[in-house]
């Protein structure tokens, strides 16, 4: 039975040893050893602040195990821990755990454990064994319930990206939001995120240069453990021209940043989902594919069909890897993009719709947000229109 928990997989807590935290610990152990509560002592051996005591680092192993990773029900077997240096009150601890290896059968999870202080000084290192709850046991493509979904956002910036980052994040993603040149409106989309309380991360990238995509999807692992989703939805410009009137050249951006940005993108985060056993991978479309297209669209369009062909194609050799791929295409949408489409046409393309309106970017975003969730795990291969029914 494939498992939900395996080699490689990381978590990550945060914790600031404050004044307030070692005084509680304090009270509940009575070790008031001066160099944990006396400033002067500390100094005196050669400490700018009082040394937090290492049973500390031990207590919130304890909860992390406990409460999030493995998760409740979760009991230490064995611990072997090595303190490199002192924690001083103040410092902001991060904890990393790996896991080296997983028996389903067993049910027991050897840990990497590593701690680092805000300066990324380690503090702490070891390993350990944890028994897992066999209700945590969980079966491929079932969430691994103690973990915060990662999902990486190309075209994050505007548009319809922009909101399908915000919605992700509202909805307890991790994000990463990315961009070419714009960094400034990238990070006010994730400064947004952030002051309603989600957590995002704005990494710049050229989806035309395989190897910077590459390095967005190491910077996306490096920031938050892992990589569940990626929803390609960068674009460049979109220029009219009519057939008869360009050449391969004219297709060339569409199809750089389309196909070759979605060929390097399903490339790096193959190996981390294979891993992991779960993916998500959506394509953003156009609902000009069905039916007969609008005139003038011929490059877009080349760009856009060959990535939906390897949307298909993948789907099928992705799968059975524990991975989907689908594509979301919507009619004209109103964005940033579409602000040069005259007022008559949009009318008549409103009138088209049953639902006598343009998209908006939530519509897109929402079934997209659909598809990346647990929910949707027998989605595959799917290329649905978003267009009210046109």
């Amino acid at each position: 039975m494939s498992v939900g928990f395996w080699a490689g997989q990381t978590h990550h807590s945060r914790l600031l040893v404050d004044g307030a935290l070692v005084d509680r610990f304090v009270a509940l152990s009575g070790d008031r050893n001066p160099v944990h509560i006396d400033a002067e002592q500390a100094r005196q051996i050669g400490y700018a602040r009082p040394i937090a005591h290492g049973a500390i680092l031990v207590a919130e192993l304890s909860r992390v195990i406990g409460m999030e990773f493995p998760g409740p029900g979760s009991v230490w077997m064995r611990q072997d821990l090595e303190w490199v240096c002192p924690v001083l009150v103040g410092d902001e601890i991060q904890l990393h755990l790996e896991v080296r290896s997983y028996s389903a059968a067993a049910r027991v999870m050897e840990v990497a454990v590593t701690a680092l202080n805000q300066r990324g000084e380690q503090v702490l290192t070891g390993k350990g064994a944890i028994k897992v709850p066999e209700s945590l046991n969980v079966s491929q493509g079932k969430p691994e319930p103690v973990l915060r979904r990662v999902a990486l956002v190309t075209g994050g910036s505007r548009g319809i990206g922009a909101v399908v980052a915000k919605r992700l994040a509202a909805g307890g993603w991790n994000v990463v939001v990315t961009y070419l040149r714009n960094e400034a409106v990238a990070r006010s989309i994730v400064e947004g995120i952030r002051a309603d309380g989600g957590e995002a991360a704005a990494f710049g990238a050229d989806m035309n240069d395989p190897k910077e995509v590459h390095a967005l999807v190491e910077r996306t692992v490096a920031a938050y453990g892992r990589v569940d989703a990626v929803v390609h939805a960068a674009t460049p410009s979109i220029d009219r021209a009519a057939v008869g009137n360009f050449a391969f050249a004219d297709c060339e951006p569409y199809l750089r940043t389309y196909l070759g940005g979605f060929v390097s993108l399903i490339n790096a985060v193959k190996a981390p989902m294979q891993n992991q056993r779960y993916g998500r991978i959506v394509l953003l479309g156009t609902a000009a594919l069905f039916g007969s297209p609008p005139q003038g669209f011929g490059p877009y369009l080349v760009g856009k069909g060959a990535a939906v062909e390897l949307a298909r194609a993948a789907a099928t050799e992705l799968g059975p890897l524990g991975v989907t791929v689908n594509v979301v295409s919507p009619g004209l949408t109103v964005t940033d993009l579409t602000v040069d489409v005259p007022a008559r046409a949009k009318e008549i393309e409103a009138r088209r719709s049953p639902m006598r309106r343009l998209a908006t970017p939530d519509d897109s975003a929402a079934l997209i947000e659909f598809l990346l969730g647990d929910s949707a795990g027998y989605i595959n291969g799917a290329h649905l229109p978003v267009t009210g029914g046109a």
